[in-house]
């Protein structure tokens, strides 16, 4: 038996100001020297997708 009197979740904190954008680069290597820059830009988030992963979801609704 047990009792749990107090949970904490730290989640990571939710900025006013969001934006997203979609950046297509001609290889991995590409992508990967633009990660520096981006993040010096202030991005605080950055996703990579390569052709594979792309393919495999190109077919789903509100998919660019």
């Amino acid at each position: 038996m047990g009792f749990i009197a107090e949970a904490v979740l730290n989640t990571v904190p939710d900025y006013p100001v969001k934006h997203t954008g979609l950046l297509f680069f001609a290889d991995v290597p590409q992508a990967c020297a633009a990660i520096a820059p981006l993040r010096d830009s202030g991005a605080r988030a950055l996703e990579l997708m390569d052709r594979a992963s792309l393919r495999s979801i190109e077919d789903q609704p509100g998919m660019p």
